[in-house]
């Protein structure tokens, strides 16, 4: 299936919810590693952890956003809504 560039700006918004909500899971330092491994630009003037998650999908490139989404799917335990993209959803971690 060919990329257009309306999949991948779904791709974009999607992954920076999904980033953005893993800010509670995550420290200043492994923050950084975090980005660094699944290949995210850092946004080191964000005034909080999720804003600075949300950056680094903002600032990085459409190659970058393809290669850490499918990154992000093999590492992070994402919940069954996360995964489904359905709202209000109840939400169980590793359903």
């Amino acid at each position: 299936m060919a990329r257009t560039q309306q999949n991948l700006d779904c791709l974009r918004a999607r992954l920076s919810v999904v980033m953005g909500d893993q800010k509670q899971w995550l420290t200043g330092i492994t923050l950084s590693q975090m980005l660094e491994d699944i290949g995210l630009e850092d946004c080191p003037t964000a005034t909080s952890k999720g804003d600075r998650l949300r950056g680094a999908v903002e600032a990085s490139s459409d190659e970058q956003i393809v290669e850490a989404s499918q990154k992000v799917l093999n590492a992070l335990q994402l919940t069954y809504c996360e995964r489904h993209n359905q709202r209000n959803c109840a939400t169980v971690r590793g359903s």
